[in-house]
């Protein structure tokens, strides 16, 4: 342009079940889930782990790496690769996540939790409103600020609530 190159780098975007499909990763719920490194599913917690997205030598993946996996028979050490990429010319490190899927999924998990967490503080089953103070204030406060209609139900005495993701606990 103008007399000028410019380097152009490509990039791979989706949410982590479209990159995971992209780039021959097992599912979300394997031991090794994660679109960028190796760690282990039961050190996601451990912070003082130090993992990388571009350092080879702290966990980080590469293509390489992919389609070597993939091919090898023993399937103990594939470190969550399934498949041969899709995209073998974009590199992991150059895949990014769409932020609102991820917004949505972690503010639907919170709910969750929280929803269980009253239910757990009101330590009571009626399905009588009255006697589940911290679950009919919740409801009251879904039911003007978020709008929505019917966030529970009643069904053989017991209430029964209905999580933003359209699900019944």
């Amino acid at each position: 342009m103008d007399g000028k190159n410019y380097p152009i780098k490509f990039c791979m975007g989706g949410d982590m079940k479209f990159l995971a499909i992209m780039y021959g990763i097992n599912s979300a719920n394997s031991s090794k889930p994660c679109i960028w490194c190796k760690c282990d599913k039961k050190n996601f917690g451990d912070l003082d782990q130090d993992w990388s997205i571009v350092d080879k030598s702290k966990g980080a993946r590469c293509l390489e790496e992919a389609s070597k996996k993939c091919s090898e028979k023993k399937t103990s050490d594939k470190l969550g690769y399934i498949k041969k990429p899709i995209m073998d010319f974009i590199d992991f490190d150059s895949c990014v996540i769409d932020l609102l899927h991820l917004f949505l999924r972690i503010t639907d998990r919170l709910m969750d939790l929280l929803i269980a967490k009253i239910i757990q503080l009101d330590k009571n089953d009626s399905a009588d409103l009255n006697m589940r103070p911290n679950f009919k204030t919740l409801m009251n406060f879904i039911k003007t600020n978020c709008k929505l209609t019917n966030p529970y139900y009643i069904k053989e005495k017991k209430v029964h609530l209905r999580t933003f993701n359209g699900k019944f606990i």
